[in-house]
């Protein structure tokens, strides 16, 4: 695990944001089986009882289905980035800070419509996650050919439907996903880092880590803050923002966060372990 240019100390305050899927947990053949383990919900628990840490999770995934998963942090001082920064619920004050626009409900619901007509729901191993204002297709365990007629169909519904006024087509790992145009992870970091200077008497430094080409918006937004972004995987994809380091494995970045947990000053155990 490679920490260049690490956390000097925890004595200022820091928005840490952590994607979900493939850095919190491991990646799942199925979606809705990404639930994280006990010891990571104590992990969590415990950096958010950081009196000077706002700890946000920013996922592609919706806030309902994060709550899903974390429901158990209410009321802990957790912000809820969901759909790529298309909303923003604050779990401390059970609080909504940003929703979406219905009309992208409306436009959605049409094209899960489309594909449920089309037959995609009987394709083998593949799944419509409908996120109501976002829809994706996944593909992970798909045989290449049947992930192909998937694409090809959910590329021809998005056209037929004329979506891409208000939506952009957004690949993932083994998905794709009809995204409304004003949704990004940089947007999300910026609504966390916001609501983060509301909370602390100075501008707090930002931290990102995830996993994948979604995460390279926040990545871009945190670089130009003079942030730390890191990467989960072994080596950085061709075309991707700099990091200051890249993180092997959903353990590598809980090694990293339980650093943060104890809040240890000494500089040298956030540069390598």
């Amino acid at each position: 695990m490679r920490l260049d240019n690490g956390i000097e100390t925890l004595n200022k305050p820091w928005a840490l944001m952590l994607d979900y899927d493939g850095t919190l947990t491991p990646l799942c053949s199925h979606f809705n089986e990404s639930q994280i383990d006990a010891k990571g919900l104590a992990l969590l628990e415990s950096l958010a009882a950081l009196p000077e840490v706002q700890l946000a999770i920013v996922s592609g995934r919706s806030v309902d289905q994060l709550m899903g998963f974390l429901g158990s942090l209410e009321f802990k001082r957790l912000l809820l980035v969901g759909l790529h920064g298309g909303e923003v619920f604050d779990m401390h004050t059970a609080t909504w800070l940003v929703q979406p626009d219905a009309v992208y409900k409306t436009r959605t619901q049409e094209l899960v419509e489309y594909l449920l007509d089309k037959g995609m729901h009987a394709l083998e191993a593949v799944h419509i996650e409908d996120k109501v204002h976002s829809v994706a297709v996944h593909y992970r365990q798909a045989h290449p050919h049947v992930a192909e007629k998937a694409l090809s169909l959910f590329q021809q519904g998005f056209e037929r439907l004329q979506m891409a006024s208000l939506f952009s087509l957004k690949p993932g790992k083994a998905l794709l996903e009809a995204l409304p145009k004003a949704f990004n992870k940089g947007h999300g970091v910026r609504h966390v880092q916001e609501k983060a200077k509301t909370r602390f008497a100075k501008a707090p430094g930002l931290i990102y880590i995830g996993d994948d080409v979604t995460d390279f918006d926040a990545f871009a937004v945190v670089n130009e803050a003079k942030g730390l972004s890191y990467y989960v995987g072994e080596q950085l994809p061709p075309g991707a923002p700099a990091v200051v380091g890249c993180l092997d494995s959903v353990e590598s970045v809980r090694r990293f966060l339980h650093l943060m947990a104890q809040a240890q000053p000494d500089p040298s155990a956030f540069r390598s372990a």
